[in-house]
């Protein structure tokens, strides 16, 4: 990414009104920030120890990651409430960033062909629980999938493209648990989709 910007600002040196170039540049800075930030991440996830984590910067990561996806970035509308001053939450950082992640991602699917696409995400704190919420306003889910939707294997997009094997949010569920939180989901078809986590303050 260093030699892609330098010669593109060589080039630029000799032709500045060359719309293109600019292009370029603003590409591989976009670029060289997206893996700095994937780095961290895997740098992150690869500590398997239980730590205090900020809430916040652990989502407002997960949705400058969710930029690789060039609908999301283009197209979805993002709305971010979180809450100043958090209390920590004590977890291995890699399950609680899969667990957002999985969620974020799929909000973005079930936007794809809604007319308005926006996402709604927020942090805030409940007695001696903080929430991550995070709010679609997508196809929505029937609510005779209501009971099914955390069951392992369980898809509403099958033959859909890029459909999944069901495990996303069943390994969420499984993961916040054992963290003696929960997660909640409310959703109406063709308005959208709430799904909530809860885990307790750090102490």
């Amino acid at each position: 990414m260093n030699s892609i910007l330098g010669y593109a600002q060589l080039i630029k040196k000799d032709n500045k009104d060359n719309k293109d170039v600019d292009k370029i540049i603003d590409a591989g800075k976009n670029m060289a920030h997206s893996v700095k930030g994937l780095l961290n991440k895997v740098k992150k996830c690869n500590v398997s120890m239980m730590s205090p984590i900020n809430i916040n910067e652990l989502v407002t990561e997960e949705l400058n990651l969710c930029n690789h996806n060039l609908f999301f970035k283009h197209y979805v509308i993002l709305t971010k409430n979180l809450q100043k001053d958090l209390p920590e939450v004590k977890a291995v950082y890699g399950d609680i960033s899969l667990c957002v992640a999985n969620i974020l991602n799929n909000a973005i699917e079930s936007l794809k062909n809604s007319v308005d696409k926006n996402i709604k995400v927020r942090t805030y704190k409940t007695d001696k629980m903080i929430a991550i919420e995070i709010q679609d306003s997508g196809e929505g889910i029937a609510e005779k999938n209501f009971k099914k939707i955390f069951e392992t294997y369980f898809t509403t997009k099958v033959g859909k493209e890029g459909s999944g094997f069901g495990l996303g949010l069943a390994i969420t569920k499984n993961i916040i648990e054992r963290y003696n939180g929960k997660i909640t989901m409310s959703s109406q078809l063709e308005i959208g989709t709430t799904f909530t986590i809860l885990l307790p303050a750090a102490e």
